[in-house]
């Protein structure tokens, strides 16, 4: 339970700063990864209970590349994450400004 809390609030920092999970996905790019799928599998790693689906992790990489902290690139514009299928995703690149 003491975890739950916590980690709850982790996802809820003062206007302006990040969330653990957006501070996670940037230590992931950190480390090499590139891809959506790639920082999505990774989420694992740094939670003892897992909380995030795959479409609230686009969701996340979204908001990220709005307040301009990645980039996303792919074949054609990307105006959503949200909106592409698994095989769409596996061309998008990724990467921490």
């Amino acid at each position: 339970y003491e975890y739950d809390c916590m980690r709850l609030l982790c996802e809820m920092p003062p206007p302006g700063e990040l969330t653990q999970t957006e501070l996670n996905i940037l230590d992931i790019l950190k480390s090499g990864a590139a891809t959506p799928i790639e920082i999505f599998k990774k989420l694992d790693n740094y939670e003892k209970q897992l909380f995030l689906g795959d479409s609230g992790c686009w969701h996340i990489l979204d908001g990220l590349a709005d307040r301009k902290l990645i980039k996303i690139e792919g074949n054609e514009a990307i105006v959503s994450l949200c909106n592409l299928s698994f095989s769409q995703l596996k061309s998008i690149v990724v990467s921490k400004l």
